[in-house]
């Protein structure tokens, strides 16, 4: 599967450095390849399904600690 981010130039550094961007789109994909559920994949992570669902729709960035629990579907 092809990665959950892409890079774009930094908008601060006059476009010398790269900065990851997270794909919601990408999580969702995911996460439904792994058959698992909006609610399920929350209440497993530890978070609301509203803000893992913000994420996945790009409404929240999402941290480290939510990152890592897609990396292990």
């Amino acid at each position: 599967m092809e990665p959950y981010y892409h890079e774009v130039p930094c908008r601060h550094c006059q476009g010398r450095g790269r900065v990851k961007v997270v794909d919601g789109n990408a999580l969702r994909t995911l996460r439904l390849a792994a058959h698992e559920s909006l609610r399920g994949f929350a209440r497993r992570v530890g978070f609301s399904a509203t803000h893992i669902s913000d994420v996945e729709r790009g409404r929240r960035s999402p941290g480290w600690n939510i990152l890592r629990h897609y990396d292990s579907l």
